[in-house]
């Protein structure tokens, strides 16, 4: 989040001066002749009548008097130079007139009112206008990644193989149960009303005795998919490696460090950047392995995963 700086103008009212000796005759607003009390800003390029001085709008980005020219945004006027160069709102499409708010591995800002009001989206956190795009079968998702999403359960089960393949060839993250797939419509809190900032469980691993099984949130945006899956797969080793009472932060973030390289590998940097700069346990989970990484390399992330609780 990002607040800009406010500069407001001064004025100085002027009072039985000649107008003549300001180079000006008339009001710069409304061109009415001035009399002997008019107002000037601090440059000495404006004069501005009494009327227009107490009831003429002021720039909310300089404070300057504005007139027609102006642009009126939610009950605020930006004059022509407060308009250059300023952030437009990803969601309503207005220009930003204070607040601004980011989100990692996104592009677009995001005004106070839109981040505030609006909800998220549950894969890539964008607020969108739920007039525009209502939610499709209680899922609530922007047009960006319902654009991107894979709805083709053969396809989800190919990525699935590529995944499990890559992870034994370049992570050795030998698994040796088979892994039953699952795809299902909704997972248990997925139909719930959407929640600002709150990171949606979009997968899920279970193991029944010697069954394993992975269930995915179907539809869901290819980069999302290929985390997702990565995670759960990670999860999948570990019960075959158990460590009683783990702490969830180990379990969690040994899952996400597996998931980064993924993400890594096929080039999904918008994802990969929210993963690293979560703000929750799993976040925090993935900064420790990464930091076991940078210091002992990988095999050591998968000893202290095995080993430590």
């Amino acid at each position: 989040m990002m607040r800009a700086v406010l500069c407001f103008m001064f004025f100085v009212l002027s009072v039985g001066s000649s107008p003549a000796t300001t180079g000006k005759s008339a009001c710069d607003l409304c061109g009415a002749t001035l009399g002997n009390r008019y107002w000037v800003d601090e440059s000495g390029s404006h004069c501005y009548c009494e009327n227009c001085f107490k009831t003429a709008p002021r720039c909310q980005g300089c404070g300057t008097l504005v007139g027609k020219n102006a642009r009126k945004i939610r009950g605020s006027y930006l004059c022509r130079e407060c308009l250059k160069g300023r952030p437009v709102c990803a969601d309503c499409g207005l220009p930003i007139l204070d607040r601004y708010f980011e989100i990692p591995g996104v592009e677009e800002k995001f005004c106070d009112r839109c981040f505030e009001d609006h909800p998220h989206c549950r894969f890539c956190n964008r607020p969108y206008d739920p007039k525009r795009v209502p939610s499709q079968d209680g899922l609530f998702s922007c047009p960006r990644c319902r654009e991107k999403a894979i709805r083709d359960s053969d396809e989800v089960r190919r990525i699935f193989k590529k995944l499990d393949i890559w992870l034994r060839e370049n992570l050795e993250l030998d698994i040796h149960h088979k892994i039953t797939l699952s795809i299902l419509p909704t997972l248990d809190d997925s139909r719930d009303k959407p929640k600002k900032r709150i990171y949606a469980e979009l997968g899920e691993f279970r193991r029944k005795g010697d069954r394993f099984t992975i269930t995915v949130l179907e539809s869901l945006p290819e980069e999302t998919l290929y985390e997702t899956l990565a995670h759960e797969l990670a999860h999948a080793w570990q019960a075959e490696n158990p460590v009683p009472n783990q702490r969830l932060i180990v379990k969690e973030g040994f899952a996400q460090w597996v998931a980064s390289k993924v993400l890594k590998e096929f080039r999904f940097e918008n994802s990969l950047k929210r993963l690293k700069t979560r703000d929750d346990l799993y976040g925090e989970g993935y900064r420790l392995m990464e930091s076991i990484e940078r210091k002992n390399g990988p095999r050591a992330v998968f000893q202290f995963t095995a080993t430590s609780r």
